[in-house]
């Protein structure tokens, strides 16, 4: 999955369910990546931010703990929407297929 870059204060993968055979799947398999771009938006620094999946199985249904979660600029919903102040919903709920690192 592209890159995502928003402001946050702090993500943590709290549950993940795949579909078909991804139950053999370990939670450790979702990776997520942050790194400051060095850009500053309304006296907020930018992260880019890379959710990836090195399970063999695609993993869908991805939900992430984003309590404090706050961007200045628009995350496109269908990436990143938050669901209720805790939790965000990660591509739709679609499948996150296998990127190796």
């Amino acid at each position: 999955m592209a890159g995502l870059k928003v402001a946050f204060a702090f993500l943590l993968v709290i549950f993940t369910f795949g579909q078909g055979s991804a139950e053999n799947c370990e939670l450790s398999s979702i990776k997520i990546q942050t790194a400051k771009t060095g850009r500053v938006v309304e006296g907020n620094p930018e992260f880019k931010v890379v959710i990836s999946n090195t399970c063999h199985c695609a993993q869908s249904d991805l939900i992430l703990r984003c309590l404090g979660f706050s961007s200045v600029e628009t995350v496109d919903p269908a990436i990143f929407k938050q669901l209720n102040p805790e939790d965000c919903l990660i591509n739709n709920a679609k499948a996150i297929k296998e990127m190796n690192e």
